[in-house]
C-alpha cells in the first residue's frame, strides 16, 4: 500500500493543563471504568474490537470511492457505540484511527479523524461528545475548509468547522464565560501542513462557536502585530514543528519558522511565504494569556521548551 493511498493522523496526547488553567481534572482511566456498569463494559469492550478491526479496512482502503466509504461506516460504528449509556467514561484508547482529547475541566471530549484522498486533499472528522453519563450528547463537526477563505479570521460553528485534528485543549476563564484554547493539526495537501489554535466557547444553546472573536495578538508576516481570530502555522510537512501548551510558565510555545532561502544563508522573498516553504530554525516565540486574550512573546529561551506532538501517520511505514 503506497503511503500516498491513506494517511489517518493522530497525535501523541499531553498531560491535561493544571493550576490557572485547569477547572477540574479528568478522572484516571482506572477509576473512570469502574464506574461502568459491567453490562455497559462488556458491550463497549466489544465494539472498541469491532472498531480496531473496522480501522484496519480503512487503513487498507486503496481507493478515494473506498476510504469514503470505511469512513463512513466506522464512524456509524463509532456513533453506534457512545450510544451504551456511560460511554463518555470509556476511554476507547485503542483505537489508531480516530484522536480522542479530554478537555481538562471534563466538560466535554473531542474526536477527530481525516483521510487523505488521492488528488492530496484531505477530509476531516469531528465530534463533540458533551460529558453525560446516562445518554449521548454527541455534537458532529462537519468540515467546511473548502469555503473557508480566510481562515484566521473567520468565525465557525459545528456545521462550518475548520476541520483539524485536535490533540489538546486548555480552559481560560473571562468573567464568567470558559473559552477553550484548542490545538489542531491539519494537512493542507502532501507538502503543507499547519498547527493552529482556535479559541472556542459553548453558545446558550451549548454549540460551539469557534473564533467568536479576535483574542489572539500575533506578529503578522510583514511583522506587524495584528489581531486573528485563529492563529495559524504554516510549514513544510516534512519538517517536525510544534506548537503547545506549556503548563509549567502558562504560556504557547513554537517553533519560529524561516524560509528554506534563509536556512540556506539567502534573503529571504518579499510579502507573505508559502506554507511548505516554512521550516523552523531553532529559535522558539509564543503567547502568554493576558486576562482575556493570548499576548506575543518572541525570542523565548529553548532550555524550558517542551517538545510538542508531532503527527503519526497510520499505514506500513514498510511501503
Amino acid at each position: 500500500m503506497k503511503n500516498v493511498n491513506v494517511i489517518l493522523l493522530s497525535l501523541l496526547l499531553l498531560a491535561s493543563a493544571n493550576g490557572l488553567f485547569a477547572q477540574g481534572t479528568p478522572p484516571s482511566k482506572e477509576s473512570a471504568l469502574a464506574k461502568i456498569k459491567p453490562n455497559n463494559l462488556v458491550r463497549l469492550q466489544s465494539y472498541e474490537d469491532t472498531l480496531k478491526r473496522m480501522g484496519d479496512s480503512l487503513l487498507s482502503a486503496e481507493t478515494d470511492a473506498r476510504r469514503q466509504k470505511a469512513a463512513f461506516l466506522y464512524i456509524k460504528k463509532l456513533v453506534m457505540a457512545l450510544r451504551i449509556p456511560q460511554s463518555y467514561l470509556y476511554p476507547f484508547d485503542s483505537l489508531r484511527t480516530v484522536s480522542i482529547t479530554e478537555s481538562p475541566d471534563d466538560k466535554f471530549r473531542t474526536f477527530t479523524m481525516a483521510i487523505q484522498f488521492e488528488n492530496g486533499a484531505s477530509r476531516y472528522y469531528g465530534a463533540i461528545q458533551m460529558h453525560d453519563e446516562k445518554s449521548l450528547n454527541l455534537i458532529p463537526l462537519i468540515d467546511y475548509t473548502p469555503a473557508i477563505r480566510k481562515y484566521e479570521d473567520t468565525t465557525c460553528s459545528a456545521k462550518t468547522w475548520y476541520g483539524n485534528i485536535i490533540y489538546k485543549i486548555v480552559p481560560l476563564k473571562v468573567g464568567k464565560i470558559t473559552y477553550y484554547t484548542m490545538f489542531g493539526w491539519k494537512a493542507v495537501n502532501p507538502l503543507e501542513c499547519r498547527k493552529m489554535i482556535d479559541m472556542m466557547r459553548f453558545d446558550e444553546n451549548q454549540q460551539p462557536l469557534f473564533g467568536e472573536k479576535a483574542m489572539i495578538h500575533c506578529r503578522n508576516f510583514d511583522s506587524t502585530m495584528v489581531w486573528r481570530k485563529r492563529f495559524v502555522l504554516p510549514y513544510n510537512c516534512s519538517a517536525a514543528v510544534s506548537l503547545n501548551y506549556d503548563a509549567e510558565n502558562n504560556r504557547v510555545m513554537f517553533d519560529h519558522l524561516v524560509t528554506r532561502a534563509v536556512l540556506d544563508g539567502k534573503p529571504n522573498m518579499p510579502g507573505r511565504q508559502r506554507g511548505y516553504d516554512q521550516y523552523p530554525d531553532g529559535t522558539y516565540e509564543g503567547f502568554k494569556w493576558d486576562k482575556d486574550h493570548w499576548e506575543y512573546l518572541s525570542d523565548i529561551p529553548a532550555d524550558p521548551y517542551q517538545t510538542a506532538p508531532v503527527p503519526v501517520p497510520f499505514f506500513d511505514k514498510q511501503h
